[in-house]
């Protein structure tokens, strides 16, 4: 199995976002808070390439931004969902 999207209601700093883990469908999401729906729309990359076929490896996703836009947050989440138990986190200063 493959995690492909991401759709975040509320965790941490994050709110209402949709992440597209790097696979050939690309997922649209709208989330109406009234009703407490997510709608979600899929549909192929139209410029999608394969890099990997003939490799061990099926997908390679980078997660980039500036500063403070949630990217700790978002593998903190990841890492939440695949675990078996408790997880304590440090920063070091």
């Amino acid at each position: 199995m493959r995690l492909v999207s991401v759709w975040i209601e509320q965790y941490m700093s994050l709110e209402n976002l949709g992440f597209n883990l790097g696979d050939e469908i690309h997922f649209d999401f709208e989330f109406d808070s009234k009703k407490r729906t997510l709608n979600v729309k899929a549909e192929k990359t139209k410029d999608y390439f394969n890099l990997f076929k003939d490799s061990k490896i099926k997908n390679i996703t980078g997660i980039i931004g500036n500063n403070g836009v949630g990217k700790t947050s978002f593998l903190k989440l990841l890492n939440v969902c695949e675990s078996n138990g408790p997880i304590v986190y440090s920063t070091l200063l």
